[in-house]
Formats: C-alpha cells, structure tokens, sequence
C-alpha cells in the first residue's frame, strides 16, 4: 500500500493517511486493553489522543525511513520499536495523566518530524559539489 501511495502522493501525505487507519486499526486493542485507563476522561477523548495524536506522526517517520531505505524490514522494527519502548517505558498512568502523556510523545514527534522534512528540504535545495559550474566554486 505504501509504495503505490508513494507514486502519487508525498512522504508526508502517504504518512498521515496511513496514519489514520493505523489508529483506527488498533481502536479494539486500544478500547479493550486501556478500559480502565480512561479515569475521568471521556472515553471519546481518550481514544482519540490515544489513536491519533502520536501514530501519524509516527506512522509519517516510518514513509520517510522507509522512501529513504526501501526496507520494509527497518518498518518493522520500528514498529516494534514503538510497541515495545511503550510496554517497558510507558509510565503507568491513567486518566488525564495519559492524555498529556500522548499529546507530549505527539509533540516530540512531531517537532521530529519538522527536523526530517527541514533537513529533507535543505538537502533537496543545495545543489550538489558535482554540479557546480567549472569556475564558481
């Protein structure tokens, strides 16, 4: 599904999109393993931040290594990189503690993702040492 995504639509574009039916993929994982983490905080809300703040920035991150690689392998591990990293390092919280824990990992990865597309840009703007006309470097 990626790579024909990829034909058409950006890195940026193909990560969102997956993104979101990644989220909506894990809302039964979510709905039936969080239950008692919800608190006093709407259900609606809680699944919301859970499923769609961090995974399509994430999700984004992984079409950009991904485009950069071609390797579906390096996709896999970062996907058990993300699951395994949030069983042995998530903090055990509930409520409203977790929802400003997920807007706080979205934040990260999305300033990460800024960084790769800036530094994407940046690279896609300097042109080359090899490209450089014969007398102007």
């Amino acid at each position: 599904m990626i790579p024909s995504l990829l034909k058409r639509r950006s890195a940026v574009s193909t990560g969102l999109v997956v993104g979101v039916m990644w989220g909506a993929w894990h809302f039964p994982a979510v709905w039936w393993g969080s239950a008692r983490s919800f608190g006093s905080v709407p259900v609606p809300l809680f699944l919301f931040v859970a499923l769609f703040t961090f995974l399509p920035p994430y999700r984004v991150l992984m079409v950009c290594v991904y485009e950069r690689t071609g390797s579906l392998l390096i996709a896999i591990l970062m996907h058990a990189t993300l699951t395994a990293s949030m069983i042995a390092l998530g903090p055990a919280v509930n409520g409203a503690e977790s929802v400003v824990f997920n807007l706080a990992c979205a934040t990260m990865l999305w300033v990460v993702v800024a960084v790769v597309l800036a530094t994407d840009r940046a690279r896609s703007v300097r042109p080359l040492a090899s490209q450089t006309p014969a007398g102007l470097s």
